[in-house]
């Protein structure tokens, strides 16, 4: 009874779940296309929450099951995990807190004061992956002056089924022409390519938005091949799905959704390797609040920049089978912070390296709960 069963079958269209709001507490919404765990139920301050299956929602061999939400930092935060069977035994990992923890029958009970990411582990199902933020403080409008929103105003499909890379650039065209600006995303479901963000542009994701790496590769760029793979020979083309203008300053990416590399697709399927957020030389650069999940390479590089702050964020790659899904990769940078981040990846969840461009210096991290079977931080 206490074997992982098969998650649900994915959803063929990209409807998004029910939002659920009660106060402070939100329950983000997740897309059909994102499968079911059948290994427990969720409930946060009484509110039922999706469990979504694995790192990848594409590997058959995911590690783990996943819950998100907002919860307010100085309030009591709930949550009942069912399983099939009698708990037996039970563990967690808590970022920055000491939760409160019961067992009855087939039900655990969790209480934190505020919302804390955490690692639960239950008898011998799978992993279950707490993703808590606080309340998002600074939502920009959705329109108006200094916003342009890729869907209302630029027609951007919403729905999974067309490339919206063409909207996007327009967008971020616009706002750096202007000056600078906000590229709203509201929620739906986003195909893309290649993006390149200006200076003085900030990308905000609602919570409900998810920005899908596409699996037509004839649109990829190749940034850099990749030949060896902890020692091992290979052949694999990398792209990336967001960078930074070279020489670029004072760009964010913020919000509560979500960019998805499908890395174990792109890399099984097709033979890809997929970056998430590469910076280029850039200046004051800032990461907030939103969830990079599958990268099959380096998700998150911070190249050649200064004055970089990540905060917030999550990190969901798999724990086996695609090797060097590094985290966060501070390279050549100096002036960088990581705050409050959980890093899931089999390699490298933190990473510093200085490259020839020049030494990194400078970097912080602080408040961090990570998962990984090589190297947490090097």
């Amino acid at each position: 009874t206490n074997t992982p069963e098969e998650p649900e079958e994915p959803g063929e269209g990209i409807m998004l779940s029910e939002e659920v709001t009660d106060g402070n507490l939100r329950i983000y919404p997740v897309p059909d296309s994102y499968r079911r765990s059948k290994n427990a139920r969720i409930t946060v301050n009484g509110h039922s929450a999706p469990l979504v299956y694995g790192g990848s929602v594409y590997d058959p061999l995911a590690n783990y099951d996943s819950c998100s939400f907002a919860a307010g930092v100085d309030e009591a935060v709930t949550l009942e995990i069912t399983v099939a069977a009698d708990i037996e035994q039970f563990e967690i990992s808590c970022q920055s807190a000491e939760p409160r923890a019961e067992a009855s029958g087939n039900t655990l009970t969790i209480v934190t004061e505020g919302p804390h990411d955490m690692i639960v582990k239950i008898n011998d199902l799978r992993e279950i992956v707490i993703c808590a933020d606080p309340p998002e403080t600074d939502v920009p409008a959705s329109e108006g002056s200094g916003i342009y929103n890729v869907a209302a105003q630029y027609g951007a499909d919403t729905s999974g089924q067309e490339l919206a890379t063409a909207a996007f650039y327009k967008a971020i065209r616009d706002a750096a022409a202007a000056g600078g600006g906000t590229v709203y995303v509201p929620n739906g479901v986003y195909l893309i390519s290649n993006l390149i963000l200006q200076s003085n542009v900030s990308l905000y994701l609602e919570a409900g938005a998810y920005l899908m790496c596409t699996e037509d590769t004839s649109v990829l760029s190749e940034s850099e091949r990749k030949t060896t793979e902890h020692g091992h020979t290979v052949d694999y083309p990398i792209s990336w799905m967001f960078t930074t203008a070279s020489g670029s300053e004072n760009i964010r990416i913020y919000g509560r959704g979500t960019i998805d590399g499908r890395g174990a697709l792109m890399k099984q399927q097709h033979g890809w390797l997929i970056n998430l957020i590469r910076t280029n030389k850039t200046s004051d650069f800032t990461l907030e609040g939103v969830t990079l999940r599958d990268s099959s390479h380096w998700g998150c590089i911070i190249y050649g920049s200064t004055q970089v702050s990540i905060r917030g964020t999550k990190h969901l790659n798999l724990v086996k089978n695609l090797n060097e899904d590094d985290g966060i990769d501070i390279c050549s940078s100096r002036n960088v912070e990581v705050l409050d981040t959980l890093v899931i990846s089999q390699d490298d969840p933190y990473s510093v390296k200085s490259y020839a461009v020049g030494e990194t210096s400078d970097v912080r991290f602080e408040g961090g709960l990570t998962w990984t079977r090589c190297a947490a931080a090097k």
